[in-house]
């Protein structure tokens, strides 16, 4: 991937989840984010609205890794998350996950307290 992205303009990744901080997405996410904003490239997640499979919850690792397949990512490496309700900045979609109730088995699944 590091080959190709500096003749991308827009990365477009899938998220599962959204956090106030992070938002979680399949392992490799996060290394794709940040090799892209050093070059410039802006990052759009678009968010599924059924949320994470059951079975990336049950077994939560350090470091934000869920059974090896998922991962959380840092909102200040997206540009934008598309949601159901439109495409928000970071910080508005922050302010959205907030707002929301967020399951104790995906809290619990992450080391640090939570996405």
């Amino acid at each position: 991937m590091p080959e190709i992205l500096p003749d991308v303009d827009l990365v477009v990744v899938g998220a599962d989840a959204l956090g106030p901080r992070r938002l979680m997405s399949t392992a490799g996410t996060s290394a794709i984010a940040a090799e892209a904003r050093p070059l410039g490239s802006l990052l759009c997640a678009c968010l599924r609205r059924q949320g994470p499979p059951r079975s990336a919850v049950r077994a939560g690792g350090g470091g934000g890794l869920l059974d090896g397949r998922y991962e959380a990512t840092d909102l200040g490496l997206v540009t934008a998350v598309v949601t159901e309700r439109g495409v928000l900045d970071p910080r508005e979609a922050a302010g959205l996950a907030e707002d929301r109730e967020v399951s104790p088995a995906l809290l619990a699944s992450f080391a640090d307290g939570g996405l």
